[in-house]
């Protein structure tokens, strides 16, 4: 996955933690108010599974960001030892070049009784 894609997706996942944050927040104060000025236990309960909810959500969006992260550093890896690979090609293909020629140097050396 191109890192580019990779930051929009984490970018997009941050701000859905944010957007859940905010939620949370409100849900909070809503649920302190309905525990102190109401016996609504229905509302209650409802604003407490709400906010269960909320919370395992977010948790999914840090879980995405993880692997997203590993994902890309993996990649990042991959394409390191391929850049390296191919370093080390060119270098090979420069010494083979050489090679020759240093073959035929150290053997006119040797004619020449050097």
């Amino acid at each position: 996955m191109p890192a580019v894609l990779a930051e929009t997706r984490i970018a997009a996942e941050q701000q859905s933690i944010d957007d859940i944050d905010r939620q949370l927040a409100q849900l909070e104060v809503e649920l302190r108010e309905a525990l102190l000025l109401t016996d609504n236990d229905e509302e209650v309960a409802r604003l407490d599974t709400k906010i269960a909810s909320l919370k395992r959500e977010r948790e999914h969006h840090l879980l995405r960001i993880d692997s997203l992260r590993a994902q890309e550093a993996l990649e990042q890896k991959a394409a390191a030892a391929k850049q390296r690979a191919q370093h080390i090609g060119r270098i090979e293909t420069e010494i083979d070049k050489l090679r020759p020629s240093s073959c035929a140097s150290r053997a006119d050396l040797m004619r020449q009784g050097r």
